[in-house]
């Protein structure tokens, strides 16, 4: 859960805080814009114009509390280049990009900002303080950087702009960092050292590319256990120090990142200065129109502000009880959908689920099926322990109960295989019902959340290219309208919401080396009511836990909301 706010920070909005790299976007602007764009005494602007049309931007699209812009200090060396002399050699800047790093931070002040920089840190390091006090104050961070280490930063709570063609940002969350690289964000430092970096003249492993990088991390789970099973034993001691060079520093000093109310008055004056007449401009509309904004307050943001809720088919609850444990006890989700217990309910776990914090309530079978919903926020309410419509189906897939507000259904829909046949038809009659349950539940007048292994792939992009699966009962046509069906009601589905086009795989299957192929499904879902989608923060898929020994074939699936 949420820690306190810490002493650093003071903050009470919804909003994020946004922290930039200053040097990143500097340079791309200054050799993005035509170097014609002067100051005052013929003083070059190109960096400052478009530097300060993306702060613009980025303050206007997403509405931070607050703004802080990190900085490197170039005139001294910073920890990193005391220890290898070789980073980020040769770097030559331009003296009129130089002079214009230089007043860049009066800029961020004008307009009521943080600037960030102190003797022997990088901006890069002044990302991670930030982002680390503020989610440890319970809040969430949005971090613009040109620079893919910034990708360790990504969380639930943290999300990566990263400036791609045409001057879009790419959203970087957890998912995308696995897409992109098939490590963690944790695991970025370690790809890092292994792989290499030629920009920063980090040589990396002897004969190790991205890919061997990737599959050795994959294995060990992190460099050091790697390099104790013998790896690249030749390289240990260089290979432990470029991973210290590639983790950013989240002890850089920070400024007090309290609540801001942007200066668009003074900033303008700044502009008009220094003869940026149409900037000037923007800056006195912006101030115009702000009088229509809230004014920020000074109060701490409350730490219970945030809920993680998963869903996990832990196919045998008792056999994965230690797979179950330590993701719970890694990930603190604070509500839990569980499905595939295969366990009577005399035999569901509860002891020692509740020995790490979480209540549950369950229904479970031999063998088959079963259903759970854990939450470690007290007593979870039970409202409904089986999927209305027919009284004679005994097979526990459905469990419904009340935590904090929001009403949580755990969801195991049917797999239906072999069709056609007498299991797809039950298949598709359970979908009915569930149909028409979701109808009402959506209209509930609060947050609602349909968790669980809804045994659908609900389009092509859900799947790896294949065609052996064109025959199964969770690509069926008829199973594709049935989940769209449930989207037109209005649910939204939390993964595609924050991650519209990466593919999010939850299933792996055990044969065929699938998980090893990453040859995988997407049938696992959140689906949230309209009061539930406008409270989501974040989701994703923490799909390293698929990876583990005696795994599910599932991994979990995650999304963070303000609580009510």
């Amino acid at each position: 859960m949420p820690k306190p706010a810490s002493h650093g920070t003071t903050n009470s909005s919804d909003r994020p805080l946004l922290v930039i790299d200053g040097d990143s976007f500097a340079h791309r602007s200054y050799h993005a814009l035509p170097k014609t764009i002067r100051r005052a005494g013929n003083k070059s602007g190109g960096a400052v114009v478009g530097f300060a049309n993306v702060l613009l931007r980025l303050y206007e699209t997403e509405q931070p509390r607050a703004v802080v812009v990190g900085w490197d200090t170039l005139t001294e060396p910073n920890f990193r280049q005391r220890l290898f002399a070789p980073y980020q050699s040769g770097r030559r800047f331009d003296v009129e990009l130089l002079e214009q790093l230089a007043v860049l931070p009066e800029l961020i002040s004008a307009c009521g900002f943080a600037n960030a920089s102190a003797a022997g840190f990088e901006a890069d390091d002044f990302l991670a303080a930030a982002a680390a006090q503020e989610e440890h104050a319970g809040g969430t961070v949005l971090v613009a950087s040109g620079d893919r280490d910034s990708f360790q930063l990504a969380s639930a709570a943290t999300t990566i702009l990263y400036p791609i063609k045409g001057g879009a940002l790419d959203r970087i969350g957890p998912g995308e960092v696995r897409q992109r690289y098939g490590v963690t964000p944790k695991q970025v430092p370690d790809f890092i050292a292994l792989r290499g970096d030629p920009s920063d003249k980090l040589p990396g492993a002897s004969g190790i590319g991205p890919k061997g990088a990737a599959a050795l991390l994959v294995r060990y789970g992190c460099l050091e256990a790697a390099l104790a099973d013998g790896r690249c034993a030749s390289q240990e001691n260089d290979l432990l120090l470029y991973k210290r060079i590639a983790t950013m520093d989240p002890a850089a000093p920070l400024p007090l990142l309290a609540d801001q109310a942007p200066t668009w008055n003074r900033a303008a004056s700044l502009a008009r200065e220094w003869q940026l007449d149409r900037l000037a401009q923007r800056f006195d509309e912006l101030h115009a129109g702000s009088g229509a904004r809230p004014a920020p307050t000074m109060r701490r943001r409350d730490a219970g502000q945030f809920l993680k809720i998963g869903t996990f088919n832990v196919n045998n609850v008792n056999r994965r009880l230690r797979n179950l444990v330590g993701w719970l006890s890694r990930a603190q989700p604070n509500i839990v959908c569980l499905q595939e217990l295969k366990c009577r309910d005399d035999a569901f776990p509860a002891a020692a689920l509740s020995d790490i914090g979480y209540h549950a309530v369950w229904r479970g079978q031999r063998s088959f099926n079963g259903v759970a919903t854990l939450t470690n926020l007290g007593e979870p309410v039970l409202t409904r322990d089986r999927l209305p419509g027919d009284p004679n189906d005994l097979q526990p897939r459905y469990i419904e109960a009340a935590v904090q507000g929001f009403l949580i259904a755990s969801v195991y829909l049917p797999n239906g295989n072999p069709q056609p046949g007498p299991k797809f038809a039950y298949k598709l009659a359970w979908f009915e019902r569930l149909l028409a349950h979701a109808k009402n539940c959506y209209s509930v007048d609060a947050p609602v959340v349909l968790a669980g292994d809804f045994n659908v792939v609900p389009t092509d992009r859900d799947i790896y290219p294949s065609k052996s699966w064109s025959k199964n009962a969770l690509l069926q046509p008829e199973s594709r309208a049935g989940f769209q069906r449930l989207l037109d009601q209005g649910w939204v589905d939390a993964i595609r919401a924050r991650h519209p086009d990466a593919p999010m795989y939850t299933f792996w299957d055990y044969k065929r080396d699938r998980w090893q192929r990453d040859a995988g499904l997407r049938i696992d879902f959140l689906l949230l009511n309209r009061p539930a989608a406008e409270r989501l923060i974040d989701a994703g898929v923490d799909r390293d836990v698929r990876g583990e020994e005696d795994a599910s074939d599932h991994a979990p699936v995650w999304a963070t909301f303000r609580s009510l």
